[in-house]
C-alpha cells in the first residue's frame, strides 16, 4: 500500500488517518535487478503453503515516524467477520511490499525508505514464527539504493513461480512509479550486487494500485485501481518492450467507485481466483473471467486496516468437498465428491489425501475412486472409519476429482454430521511441501467442514435398515461335527451391536465368532458359514443384495444341499436350496476368476480370486416373520 502521505487527497482510510499515491503520474518504468549478496537464511523456520493470507500492519498514524513497527498477521477466515491474528512480536522497523516465495516457503518485503539504522532497498524474510531476518541490502546500501531508480517508498509486492520479486515503487518528483524486478539468489559471493538489466515503459496513464497480486493460471499480475475504479492488468515481458496495462471490462466495484476505497491486499489461488481486502474492512473476490458482468462478492466484513500489505501462497490447491444427498436417513448410503484444483505450472507430487469419519459412519471397501490424478495406493483402518490415499500426483494445469462412497449407521441419531479432508504433498522440482483441508464451497468460510444433515433417527417412521450378522454354525471333521463346540447358541460380539438388536428374537444368530487358537482348522474340515440379516427400521429395505467371497485358504463346495445346489436360503419360515447358476433362483456361486463388474456393489470391487456366494433378496419388508431369515453355504479348508 502506499506510504505516501498527502492531505486531502488519501485512497485507503483508518480512523481519521488518510493515505495516498500522487494522482499525478506521469507513467510507469520496470526494472530487472538480481539481489545476491544474501546469506543463508539456517535460523528461518518456512512455513507451509496452506493458502493462508497474510497481513503485515502498521501500527504508528500520521505523521509517519521512522521507525515505524509492524505487525505481522495471519487472517482468521474460519468465523465471520474475518479477524487478525497477529504471528511474533512487533518488529521494530518497517517493512513493506511483502510478497510469497514458493521457491523456500518464505515471506520477502522491502524496507521502503531509510529506518533509522536499516537503509532503504534492504531486503527482508519473514518466516512463520513472525521472525523477521534483513538477507541484504541491494547494491550496499547506498542512498537511494544504486540500481533502484528514486522513489518516496515501496509499496506492493509480489513473487512468481521463479522466486522472481517484484516492488512496486512510489513516484518521485520528476521520476515515475517504477516495478523493479529481483531476484532472490541466498549464498552468492558477498559484493556481486544487482544490476539494472533492462527497462520496460508502460503504455497510458498508469492505475492507482495499492497492491498487486500475481496469477499462477495464466501468469499475470492484477490489482484494483482506485483512480478509475476498475481492476488492471499487465504481463511482465522479461525480453523487454512495452508494458500493456489493461483494464478488465464491467470491473467497476458494487455502488461505483466513489465510496469504494483502495484493496490494499490482493491474493490469488491455484484456481485463479482473485481476493482483494478492502482498507475500510471486507473481504472480496473479484472474478476476472471475461465476459462476466457481477464480478465482486463480498465475502465477509473484517478487521480494519491501515498502512499495510498481504500475500498469501497462490499455489496451494484449493481443495472442496460435496455430499450427496445433503440429508439423509439413519442407515443411507451418501457419497462424498472431492475436487482439486491445480491451475499453476506446477506439479503437486507425492500427496496423501486422508479423510476421517466419526459417529460410527464408514467408508465402503472398494468404493474410491480418482480421475485426472496418478498413483495413489487406498487403505482403509480403524474400522473402515479413515480413508488413506497415498503417493498421488496431479499433474500442472490440472483438475483431479474422486468420490467415496460411506455408510451411514442405523442408529445415528438425527443431527448435522461434519467433516473435513486433508492433502499434503510437495511441489515437484522445488521439494517445498504444501498442505490443504477441504472446504465446503457454499459457505463463506474457509477452509470449512462439510456437513450432511440426518433427519431421521433409527426404528422410526421412515428410515429403512437392515442388519447383517454372520457366523459359523458346524465344522465337519472326518465326516462328523467336531466335538467340544456348541453352534446352537447364541455368542455375542463385544464389537458388534448388531447382534444385540431386538428383532432376533424372531431367528436369533446363532453360531460361533471362531475357533480356540488351541483347536484350529485342519485341512479337509467342512466350516458352514451363516448370514442372518433383519430389516428392523420404519419401512421395507428394497433391492437387497448380498456378496461374500470366499476365504482364499478355502474352496467352495458346490453340491453340500443338493446336486450343483451350494446355497441355502431362509426367508421367514421358508428354507429353500439355490442352485450354484445363474437360473432364475435368488442364489448363485461365481467361480474365481469369473468378471463380476455387474455385482458392483455390493461386492466391494471386481476382484474375485477365489470366487464368492451372491444372493438377490429383493425387498425385504419391515414386519412379520419375512423381515428375518439367513444364507447358509459351505467351504472345504484347502
Amino acid at each position: 500500500m502506499a506510504d505516501q502521505w498527502k492531505q486531502n487527497k488519501g485512497l485507503g482510510v483508518q480512523g481519521n488517518s488518510r493515505r495516498c499515491w500522487n494522482p499525478l503520474l506521469a507513467g510507469l518504468s520496470f526494472a530487472f535487478l538480481t539481489l545476491s549478496n544474501l546469506a543463508p537464511a539456517k535460523a528461518q523456520v518456512p512455513f507451509v503453503c496452506d493458502g493462508r493470507i497474510f497481513i503485515s500492519q502498521g501500527t504508528s498514524t500520521l505523521p509517519p515516524t521512522d521507525p515505524r513497527p509492524i505487525l505481522f498477521n495471519d487472517v482468521n477466515t474460519g468465523a465471520t467477520p474475518f479477524t487478525l491474528n497477529q504471528i511474533g512480536p512487533d518488529n521494530p522497523f518497517e517493512y513493506n511490499a511483502i510478497g510469497y516465495n514458493v521457491q523456500d516457503n518464505l515471506i520477502y518485503g522491502i524496507v521502503p525508505r531509510n529506518q533509522g539504522a536499516v537503509p532503504q532497498g534492504t531486503v527482508v524474510q519473514v518466516d512463520s514464527t513472525g521472525t523477521v531476518r534483513t538477507v541484504g541490502t541491494i547494491n550496499g546500501g547506498t542512498n537511494p539504493p544504486a540500481g533502484l531508480p528514486p522513489t518516496n517508498g515501496y509499496i506492493g509486492g509480489e513473487l512468481d513461480e521463479n522466486g522472481f520479486y517484484y516492488i512496486f515503487g512510489l513516484p518521485m518528483g520528476a521520476n515515475p512509479a517504477t516495478i523493479t524486478r529481483i531476484r532472490i539468489t541466498n549464498g552468492a559471493v558477498d559484493g556481486a550486487f544487482p544490476t539494472v538489466v533492462n527497462t520496460i515503459a508502460a503504455v497510458g496513464l498508469p492505475p492507482i494500485v495499492a497492491d498487486f497480486a500475481f496469477n499462477p493460471v495464466d501468469e499475470r499480475f492484477y490489482g484494483y485501481d482506485s483512480r478509475d475504479g476498475q481492476m488492471v492488468s499487465f504481463q511482465f515481458d522479461p525480453a523487454g518492450g512495452a508494458i500493456n496495462l489493461d483494464p478488465l471490462p464491467n470491473s467497476s466495484p458494487p455502488g461505483g467507485s466513489g465510496g469504494f476505497g483502495a484493496i490494499g491486499a490482493a491474493f490469488f489461488d491455484a484456481a485463479g481466483n482473485f481476493f482483494g481486502y478492502q482498507n475500510s474492512g471486507a473481504l472480496f473476490r473479484i472474478n476476472i473471467n471475461p465476459g462476466v458482468s457481477d464480478r465482486y462478492t463480498l465475502i465477509s466484513s473484517a478487521t480494519q486496516v491501515g498502512q499495510n500489505d498481504g500475500t498469501a501462497c497462490p499455489y496451494t490447491p484449493v481443495f472442496s468437498k460435496t455430499v450427496n444427498p445433503t440429508t439423509a436417513a439413519a442407515g443411507d448410503t451418501i457419497t462424498y465428491s472431492y475436487e482439486i484444483v491445480n491451475g499453476s505450472v506446477l506439479d503437486l507430487t507425492t500427496i496423501t489425501f486422508g479423510d476421517t469419519m466419526s459417529d460410527g459412519r464408514t467408508f465402503i471397501p472398494g468404493t474410491f475412486t480418482v480421475t485426472n490424478a496418478t498413483g495413489g495406493t487406498v487403505s482403509l483402518s480403524n474400522g473402515n472409519s479413515v480413508l488413506s490415499v497415498t503417493n498421488l500426483t496431479v499433474a500442472a494445469r490440472t483438475t483431479a476429482t474422486a468420490s467415496v462412497q460411506v455408510q451411514l449407521p442405523a442408529d445415528l441419531p438425527t443431527g448435522t454430521f461434519l467433516n473435513q479432508a486433508t492433502l499434503n504433498g510437495q511441489f515437484a522440482t522445488l521439494g517445498t511441501v504444501f498442505s490443504a483441508r477441504s472446504e465446503f464451497p457454499v459457505t463463506s468460510i474457509f477452509p470449512d467442514p462439510t456437513p450432511v444433515d440426518v433427519t431421521s433417527a433409527p426404528n422410526n417412521t421412515t428410515a429403512a435398515n437392515l442388519l447383517l450378522v454372520k457366523r459359523i454354525t458346524g465344522i465337519t471333521r472326518n465326516g462328523s461335527s467336531l466335538s467340544g463346540v456348541d453352534f446352537g447358541s447364541f455368542v455375542d460380539d463385544p464389537d458388534d451391536a448388531n447382534d444385540n438388536a431386538a428383532g432376533w428374537s424372531d431367528l436369533s444368530p446363532v453360531g460361533i465368532l471362531g475357533l480356540d487358537a488351541n483347536n484350529p482348522l485342519q485341512s479337509n474340515d467342512e466350516v458352514e458359514y451363516t448370514i442372518y440379516f433383519l430389516s428392523d427400521g420404519g419401512q421395507p429395505v428394497t433391492n437387497v443384495r448380498v456378496c461374500d467371497r470366499i476365504h482364499p485358504q478355502t474352496t467352495f463346495i458346490s453340491s453340500t444341499f443338493g446336486d450343483a445346489r451350494g446355497i441355502s436360503l431362509r426367508q421367514g419360515t421358508t428354507v429353500t436350496t439355490q442352485s450354484n447358476a445363474v437360473d432364475g433362483d435368488r442364489a448363485q456361486f461365481v467361480s474365481p476368476l469369473t468378471p463380476v463388474n455387474s455385482l458392483i456393489p455390493p461386492c466391494p470391487n471386481s476382484s474375485n480370486t477365489n470366487g464368492l456366494v451372491f444372493v438377490n433378496l429383493g425387498d425385504v419388508t419391515n414386519s412379520g416373520t419375512n423381515r428375518v431369515g439367513f444364507v447358509r453355504f459351505r467351504v472345504r479348508v484347502n
